[in-house]
């Protein structure tokens, strides 16, 4: 499947390794410790939900870690797949912030 260029992804990692992701927190151009900090994953090549909500320690920067496990191939004929990973957090009622970033893996032939 040809991935549009709309949503081709800047960063690639290779089938069945992590993803270590950084996100931090603002509120008026200032560092915000939420009082939540959630994310999920899911496959947009194949439209499936990877990961459903996960509770992270509350930050004003938190490091995600997308397992291995997480990011194989799910079509094995796809030479790439793209991921949509979504963050939310509560920064004070009723300011609820989500946030998604893609990234793309690709499917090491061989392997």
């Amino acid at each position: 499947m040809a991935i549009p260029a709309n949503l081709r992804p800047a960063k690639f990692v290779n089938k069945n390794s992590r993803l270590v992701t950084n996100w931090s927190f603002f509120a008026n151009g200032a560092p915000v410790i939420p009082a939540s900090v959630v994310w999920r994953l899911h496959c947009l090549t194949n439209n499936i939900l990877l990961s459903d909500w996960q509770a992270v320690p509350a930050a004003a920067s938190v490091q995600i870690v997308i397992p291995a496990t997480s990011n194989g191939i799910i079509a094995d004929d796809n030479q790439e797949e793209i991921k949509l990973i979504t963050v939310s957090c509560n920064i004070g009622t009723p300011q609820e912030v989500t946030q998604d970033k893609t990234y793309g893996v690709r499917n090491m032939v061989g392997r």
